[in-house]
């Protein structure tokens, strides 16, 4: 985990998650990566998980302009201006 991370959860009054990011290896990149699924079993206790999936959303799924989902196909990319914003679909099925 990287200082990004930290300073995120901190920022975001989630200063318990932490360790577990720690723990999981949650860096910057990683942290623009992060889905439903995963979030399920990094965050297991639903309060924290709703209060996290909230500050992400507003944060911006992605950290920066340039990432890339690696599990998405390059032409499905969430920049592709001829494709919706994956923000707003990206927790709806909770």
């Amino acid at each position: 985990m990287d200082d990004f991370v930290s300073t995120k959860l901190t920022e975001w009054q989630l200063p318990g998650l932490i360790e577990r990011f720690r723990d999981e290896a949650i860096d910057e990149e990683s942290f623009g990566y992060l889905d439903l699924h995963t979030l399920t079993t990094l965050i297991p206790r639903i309060g924290e998980r709703l209060k996290f999936i909230k500050k992400h959303n507003e944060f911006g799924h992605f950290t920066s302009s340039t990432a890339e989902d690696p599990t998405r196909p390059s032409g499905d990319a969430p920049n592709n201006p001829d494709r919706e914003s994956h923000k707003s679909d990206s927790w709806t099925c909770i």
